[in-house]
Parts: C-alpha cells; structure tokens; sequence
C-alpha cells in the first residue's frame, strides 16, 4: 500500500484467469491493497475473469506500449512492478506493454499460479 498510496486515482483493471480459485483470491487482496491505496477502478467493469488463448502464469503489469515507447513510462507502474518484485510476486522488474492497454492506465493480469510454484504430487 505504501509503494501505491502516492499514485493515488491511478487508473487500473485487473483480470483473473476464468475458473482459477487461487487467481481469484489472489484478486481479492489486491483489490484490498488498490482500494486502500486508493486507485482508481470500477467494480463492475474494471474487475473481471476471462478466459485466454494462452493462459498466463504469474502476475502481469502491463501499460500502454507507445506511452512506454516514446519514453512516458508511468511512474506508478514502476513503482507497482519494483514493490511487485521486492516482496517475491514477479520474477523480473519490468512492466510488460500492449498497445491495447489505454494512453495512462495499468492493466493487472493475475495468472495461475507459475508451474515452479505449484505443489509435487
């Protein structure tokens, strides 16, 4: 909440992998830790499960690719993915980028949870 709370009424969706009971507790606590750093997000439209081509493992920051590109990297999503990456949540301290992620805005895709993270039978 601390590494947030400065960006506050940061725009973001959030996406969970349809049928996936850990991605969507996983949701949950960060749309705890957004609402209580207070950024911004409609709950009927910005929150949501879907069903992917590929499925992702892991969780994803993803921001608009020409922002990125032509140097306007948003200042919250690096702060996002850098505490991300410090408490173990992502690999890599990096954004990824689409072009359908609108101009200023944070798209958080939560995954299922990464195959060297799962459990041995």
């Amino acid at each position: 909440v601390g590494a947030l709370a400065p960006f506050r009424d940061q725009k973001v969706t959030i996406t969970s992998v349809m049928g996936d009971t850990d991605g969507e507790k996983f949701k949950e606590e960060f749309l705890d830790v957004l609402r209580m750093a207070h950024w911004s997000f409609n709950e009927g439209t910005d929150v949501a499960t879907s069903v992917f081509t590929q499925t992702p493992e892991g969780v994803h920051v993803i921001v608009n690719k020409a922002d990125y590109g032509s140097g306007r990297v948003l200042s919250s999503a690096v702060a996002f993915v850098a505490a991300l990456y410090e408490s173990g949540i992502v690999k890599r301290n990096e954004v990824n980028l689409d072009a359908q992620v609108p101009s200023g805005q944070i798209k958080l895709i939560i995954g299922t949870k990464p195959s060297s993270l799962q459990s041995k039978k």
